[in-house]
C-alpha cells in the first residue's frame, strides 16, 4: 500500500469518526433528547411503580416533573423517584459506552450528566435527596463534583479514541 493510498484511508476514517460522532451529538443536543430521557425517568417510576400520575412542566429553570399520588410517599419511594432521572441517563450512557458506533454519544451523556451536576441542573434531586439519604449530599461537594467532571472528560476523550479505533478495524464499505 503506496503512502498515498494511506493517507486517503486515513481521511476516510475520521470522516466516518467525525460523522458518527457530530450525527449523534447533533440529535442528543438539538432534540433535547437529554432531558427527555431524566424527566422521563422520573415519569415511569411515578407511573409505573408509585401508581401516581406524572405531570411535566416547563418552568423557569428547566423542565419538572410532579408526581401525583393519592398517598403520601415514603422515605424509599421517594429516594427513588429523586433519583430515576439520573439514573435513566447512566445507566443509557453506560449502555452506550459499550455500543463502539454510540461510544461518543455515551461519553457526551455521562460528561453531561457531570456538567449538570456543577452547573446546577441537578441540585433540586439531589438536595432533596439528600435529605433522605445524607450519603448523597457530598456529590455537592465542589471538589467532588469537578473531580466527577475532570473523571467524564477523561472517559469521553477514550470514547473517541475508542471509536478511531473502531472506525479503523471495521471496513464501512458505504463511505
Amino acid at each position: 500500500m503506496s503512502i498515498k493510498d494511506k493517507i486517503e484511508e486515513n481521511k476516510r476514517e475520521f470522516l466516518v469518526l467525525f460523522l458518527i460522532a457530530f450525527v449523534s451529538l447533533f440529535i442528543f443536543i438539538f432534540l433535547k433528547l437529554q432531558i427527555n430521557l431524566h424527566e422521563w425517568g422520573h415519569t415511569t417510576v411515578c407511573v409505573f411503580l408509585l401508581g401516581g400520575e406524572a405531570r411535566i412542566k416547563q418552568t423557569d429553570v428547566g423542565w419538572e416533573t410532579t408526581c401525583y399520588t393519592e398517598y403520601e410517599l415514603a422515605r424509599n419511594q421517594k429516594l427513588l423517584y429523586l433519583m430515576a432521572g439520573a439514573g435513566v441517563e447512566l445507566l443509557l450512557s453506560s449502555i452506550l459506552l459499550i455500543i463502539p458506533p454510540t461510544t461518543v454519544l455515551g461519553g457526551f451523556m455521562l460528561t453531561h450528566i457531570s456538567y449538570s451536576l456543577i452547573k446546577g441542573a441537578y441540585l433540586y434531586d439531589i438536595q432533596h435527596a439528600g435529605e433522605i439519604m445524607p450519603v448523597l449530599n457530598m456529590l455537592l461537594n465542589p471538589i467532588i463534583q469537578y473531580l466527577l467532571f475532570l473523571l467524564t472528560i477523561l472517559i469521553l476523550i477514550l470514547s473517541f479514541f475508542y471509536l478511531w479505533w473502531f472506525v479503523k478495524k471495521v471496513d464501512i464499505p458505504f463511505v
